[in-house]
């Protein structure tokens, strides 16, 4: 290692290189290698190929050949060159290709790491492509590769017709006298070309790639550090500060690093020499130096003073080391820092060599300093109420460790007649609800207060009968016949639906109107607005209908008459139990009076006027008529069938057990058929005029078996009072023998008689 050189010196080195450089030139074209001038610039040309291309190589998958697929990238040719003990620039390449077929340039350095350059051409011809890389500025100073490398895609090539990358440059190779230089790549496995041929089965040879390169010249660059309180790294190698300065002599485009080796060095406590920058300007401890000219770089350093700042929280910027001289400037950039739980602290000003209350400050650095920022600790007072629309309450907010805060709420926050807000007091982190509306708190750690609110609505229900019970909640409690409650509860109104009384009149519900229109008496509502129900009642009472025929007398018609009536709501009554019902008060208009479908409402017969209980007379056009049915001995006739007929109305009855039966008939004339026992009578009348008629049958069942009777007897009597004539004179009689007995024998008939007989059998 030299350290300084004169004039003379550095032109005799000079002297020296060229003479080497020649040498080691004579050297390699002893071995094969050929350097051709290029230019008068001192460039050569590189090359181990004797120009002429004896075979073609291709790098295919399975063989060499010259048609086929490249599928995977990495796969090249290339040529090693020597370039012992001189820096030159490789300013450009040359292929020698049979196709002019795209591919890539690639270089690597002695250790077959690739250089900086990954360049894709494709040539305009076959034959020597020359590619220009002097834009690279690649310098090298040994051995580097020049290679080329075939691109992956999709096409077809040579007379094989295969699918390949769509790059098969075939590469010229001179097989006349092998160098031992060529080399097949893929990926980072490297074969020479020997090896590579001889897997193939084809002849080894000189791959036909040139370099072009040019004389690089050198410049002087000398290294120190002042003061002298750092060693200095160069290129790895540690210079100690006693040898500083040094100097060294690098090829024009060659790169080294240069580093500081102690960016500070310690003076006494809180004072050191610190590294300011590099003599050019670069303020980087660690640098890389491309060689462009002659320099002096000198690592220059300075005192610092040490600003030691101290602060518990935040975020503060200005402590460090500082050039001596200089000013410093401190700042507390948070002067809040929030913990995230509810607890934060306060910047309130600075203490140690510098007093102040604000957040930034300016101190001169002709010393060693110490500061320190103090802080207030505050706790957050988290209040709300319950419900957001009512707002925020007062005493929200951060309040100083210690502090008493008393806070206090309305009971009622009205918002208009039928709305409001109450209060059921509070709760504070999260401890039971007190039922109040004022509090004290000590700030002794954070704290959520939160004032506990219901929406009520009010809730009016009216009702002039009947037993009322309105149920609900009101701050959250259960309450009954209040006018307020909670919205969103539920609320249950339950009504008495029937009042009697004991006069046969009762009071029946009959809806709600306002705010709710329904007709059950029991309502279950969710609240969400207010409420104002009245309960409508109608009034009934209890009455009977009795059918009158047109002389004002009672029918009582087997089949009733069917009455429909239309109520003052304009509904149909048809379903009326005449014995008994309950109607409602009001005037009732007959829409309809008919029996067995025909009608029989008078004309002024329109209405009727329910105004209190009791028996209600229906007037109809049905006529009664009465039928008696006796025999010829005035006895009743039961069961006799009693036909009325009127105008193609018929009617059949039969005469009860004293021989009545009522008949009736929408019509006034009439023909009534009596028939009894194949007996028979007809007889006609006008029901309004004759009302009772009287028919006689000759004979009744009873009287028929009365006289049955009389005969049987008579007969009896008479055959009684001939036997008696006729008997004869008794005769003696043999005794009878005990078989005999018992037996006698008709003197008529000649037949057996039993002694218990009294005729003949």
């Amino acid at each position: 290692m030299t350290y300084s050189y004169s004039a003379g010196e550095i032109v005799q080195r000079k002297i020296n290189y060229i003479s080497i450089f020649f040498a080691i030139f004579m050297l390699i074209l002893a071995t094969g290698l050929t350097v051709q001038a290029a230019s008068a610039e001192e460039r050569w040309e590189i090359f181990y190929d004797d120009g002429t291309a004896e075979e073609y190589y291709f790098w295919g998958v399975r063989r060499i050949m010259t048609c086929g697929p490249v599928e995977e990238p990495g796969r090249m040719l290339a040529v090693q060159f020597e370039i012992p003990g001189q820096h030159v620039k490789i300013v450009g390449v040359k292929y020698y290709v049979r196709e002019a077929e795209r591919f890539k340039v690639r270089l690597f350095d002695s250790e077959r790491e690739p250089l900086p350059i990954d360049l894709e051409v494709t040539p305009t011809s076959s034959g020597w492509v020359l590619v220009d890389i002097s834009k690279y500025n690649i310098v090298v100073g040994e051995r580097f590769y020049v290679a080329l490398e075939y691109v992956p895609g999709v096409g077809v090539s040579g007379t094989c017709g295969l699918i390949d990358a769509g790059s098969r440059p075939s590469l010229g190779v001179d097989t006349e006298s092998p160098k031992g230089r060529s080399w097949a790549v893929l990926e980072d496995e490297w074969m020479t070309s020997e090896e590579w041929t001889s897997k193939f089965g084809v002849e080894d040879g000189n791959f036909m790639i040139r370099a072009l390169v040019e004389e690089v010249p050198y410049h002087t660059i000398r290294i120190d550090s002042s003061p002298k309180v750092s060693d200095i790294i160069v290129d790895g190698e540690i210079i100690n500060s006693e040898d500083l300065p040094v100097t060294f002599d690098w090829a024009e485009g060659s790169t080294h690093t240069i580093e500081v080796a102690n960016q500070a060095k310690e003076i006494e406590r809180d004072t050191r020499y610190g590294f300011l920058r590099w003599s050019d300007g670069v303020e980087e401890p660690f640098r890389t130096l491309t060689v462009t000219g002659d320099l002096e770089l000198v690592a220059l350093y300075t005192v610092q003073y040490f600003l030691l700042v101290t602060s518990h929280y935040g975020d503060v910027k200005g402590g460090g080391w500082y050039d001596s001289g200089s000013r410093a400037e401190v700042s507390m950039t948070q002067t809040q820092v929030d913990h995230g739980n509810d607890t934060r602290h306060v910047f309130i000003g600075w203490s140690g060599d510098v007093i102040s209350n604000e957040s930034s400050i300016s101190i001169m650095m002709d010393s060693p300093h110490s500061i320190t920022a103090n802080w207030k600790t505050q706790y957050h007072l988290s209040t709300a109420f319950s419900i957001e629309e009512i707002g925020v309450p007062e005493g929200r907010g951060w309040w100083d460790a210690g502090e008493v805060v008393y806070l206090a709420t309305p009971p009622v926050i009205e918002i208009d007649e039928n709305s409001r807000y109450k209060c059921a007091g509070y709760t504070i982190d999260d401890e039971a609800l007190k039922s109040k509306t004022e509090i004290e708190i000590l700030m002794d750690k954070p704290h959520k207060l939160s004032w506990i609110y219901y929406h009520q609505f009010k809730v009016k229900v009216h009702s002039t009968y009947g037993a009322l019970d309105v149920s609900g909640n009101s701050l959250g409690k259960p309450v009954k016949n209040e006018e307020w409650f909670d919205k969103n509860s539920i609320v249950i109104v339950k009504l008495q639906p029937v009042v009697k009384y004991e006069n046969s009149t009762k009071r029946i519900f009959s809806r709600w109107t306002g705010t709710i229109s329904d007709i059950t008496p029991d309502l279950k509502l969710t609240l969400t607005k207010p409420h104002e129900i009245i309960a409508l009642w109608k009034t009934q009472y209890y009455v009977a209908f009795e059918f009158i025929s047109p002389k004002g007398d009672p029918i009582y018609p087997e089949t009733s008459p069917r009455l429909v009536l239309t109520s003052p709501e304009g509904e149909e009554v048809t379903d009326i139990d005449y014995y008994g019902s309950w109607i409602d008060k009001g005037r009732y208009h007959v829409k309809e009076l008919t029996w067995k479908e025909m009608d029989v409402r008078p004309s002024d017969f329109s209405f009727i006027d329910i105004e209190g209980p009791g028996v209600f007379n229906v007037p109809t056009l049905i006529y009664s008529v009465t039928v008696r049915v006796n025999d010829i001995f005035n006895i009743p006739i039961s069961g006799a069938m009693t036909k009325l007929s009127a105008n193609g109305y018929e009617t059949v009855k039969y005469t009860g057990p004293e021989g009545i039966t009522s008949l009736y008939t929408p019509i006034k004339s009439y023909t009534v058929q009596i028939s009894y026992l194949g007996q028979s009578t007809k007889m006609s009348g006008d029901a309004s005029v004759t009302p009772f008629i009287r028919a006689r049958i000759y004979f009744s069942l009873i009287s028929l078996c009365s006289i049955l009777v009389v005969i049987a007897a008579a007969l009896i009597i008479s055959i009684i009072i001939l036997r008696k004539r006729l008997a004869p004179t008794p005769a003696r009689r043999s005794p009878i023998t005990t078989p005999e007995r018992g037996l006698n024998k008709c003197p008529f008939c000649g037949g057996e008689i039993r002694p218990d007989d009294v005729f003949c059998p």
